[in-house]
């Protein structure tokens, strides 16, 4: 039952899908190897809607900092010659967040009613969970089919690792990027609307607990803040604080502690059910104090203060800090760190802006849960040292929310002068 829906909205998106949406779903999972290159196509689409079309004031702004970040970015990683000799890694970040940027904003159609533009977007963010999160979960199976289990792969290349789709090894950090967004959608099968049906539902559904699967067996711990904060988020920032509310946030501070005082003692054995997983154990084991990432953030910021310029001069005890932020200005120095900070500081409020106008919960939603899992992986990965693919679909979706802000505020500019 569950693959009959999955085969019908997979062939019902797929006959729908235009020119954009085809080159987007092969860049994000990678297609043959070489999807990076895919959106190289995109490029006289977007510069014809640049020279051609006017842009909200916000969006301008937003687009500025950002072009100049990726400009000075690159410029300082050529300059301190960090790149291993790939075009695809300096096109990557000098062209895509700002192609992008202006692609999501494009795609946001001014000339439709509210409710159909809601559709579409929905539409196309749910596409593109689906494609980014299957990249992830094809590979893990793959990798399960040619070794059996996750422990075989961990004694035979002392790493975290899973076999990719096209060949080559994913690291579980990358991993749990690609799965990210799937982790993050479990509030979305919750949300009650006519539009989003229950065979999208359950599409959804089972893509998250095969993703859940993976990050359990690679023992990813960063996979699990993601579905916790996006539950947290959720239940936070959407929908109006009352009484219903109050209680949920009460009941869930009153079941965590129950919880906690269950382990304590071990009530139904519990704790000792718990400690055979191998993921609780890294949990346990690798408390927050002797993180390696949160030694190496520290080592960042008081070495900047010595090294300014970057330049990957300051003394870590891993290979990258493992901050968005802080792997830039370890890379390239403290002017693009600002840079980036306030790029992503300006699409954050954006983003908060939008959740307090009234589109549909189930857009709101889908892009609140994104965020959470966007920003979640920006505080814990090197995205734009490993997997760029990600900060430039942060990217695209900012445009489409700056959009759908700039819509919003000429709607209502509208109405007050009809009165």
């Amino acid at each position: 039952m569950i693959l009959k829906h999955f085969k019908i909205h997979i062939k019902r998106y797929i006959r729908g899908l235009d020119f954009i949406n085809l080159v987007l779903c092969l860049f994000v999972v990678n297609f043959m190897g070489v999807g990076d290159f895919f959106p190289i196509l995109l490029l006289p689409y977007v510069l014809k809607k640049m020279l051609k079309s006017t842009f909200d004031k916000n969006f301008i702004k937003a687009f500025l900092v950002l072009f100049l970040f990726s400009f000075i970015f690159v410029a300082s990683l050529v300059l301190f010659d960090f790149f291993v000799a790939s075009p695809a890694g300096i096109i990557g970040r000098l062209l895509y967040p700002t192609v992008f940027l202006v692609l999501g904003y494009k795609m946001v159609n001014s000339d439709k009613d509210t409710v159909i533009v809601s559709k579409e977007i929905f539409s196309f963010l749910y596409l593109i969970i689906i494609f980014y999160s299957a990249y992830g979960v094809v590979s893990f199976l793959r990798t399960m089919s040619i070794y059996g289990d996750m422990d075989t792969v961990r004694s035979i290349y002392r790493a975290r690792r899973v076999v990719g789709l096209w060949g080559g090894f994913i690291t579980a950090t990358s991993l749990t990027t690609f799965l990210s967004l799937s982790l993050a959608s479990l509030p979305l099968i919750f949300v009650k609307d006519e539009y989003f049906t229950k065979g999208k539902k359950i599409i959804l559904l089972v893509i998250f607990i095969l993703s859940v699967y993976a990050i359990t067996e690679t023992l990813s711990r960063t996979g699990i803040f993601i579905v916790i904060g996006s539950l947290i988020a959720n239940i936070l920032f959407l929908g109006k604080f009352n009484i219903r509310k109050l209680l949920r946030i009460l009941g869930g501070i009153v079941g965590a502690f129950l919880i906690s005082i269950i382990y304590r003692f071990n009530m139904l054995n519990i704790r000792s059910f718990l400690l055979e997983f191998p993921l609780y154990m890294r949990m346990v084991n690798d408390n927050v104090e002797n993180d390696p990432r949160f030694e190496a953030w520290w080592a960042t910021i008081r070495g900047l203060f010595t090294y300014p310029m970057g330049g990957r001069r300051i003394n870590l005890n891993i290979s990258f800090v493992h901050n968005l932020w802080l792997d830039v200005a370890y890379d390239t120095g403290v002017i693009p760190f600002i840079i980036l900070l306030v790029f992503t500081i300006y699409t954050l409020w954006n983003i908060v802006v939008f959740l307090k106008t009234d589109y549909p919960s189930y857009l709101k939603s889908i892009i609140l849960s994104m965020t959470s899992a966007f920003w979640i992986i920006f505080m814990f990965e090197p995205v734009l040292q490993g997997v760029t693919i990600h900060f430039v679909l942060y990217c695209l979706m900012s445009g489409i929310v700056y959009k759908l802000n700039y819509l919003k505020r000429n709607k209502n500019l509208i109405d007050c002068h009809s009165e």
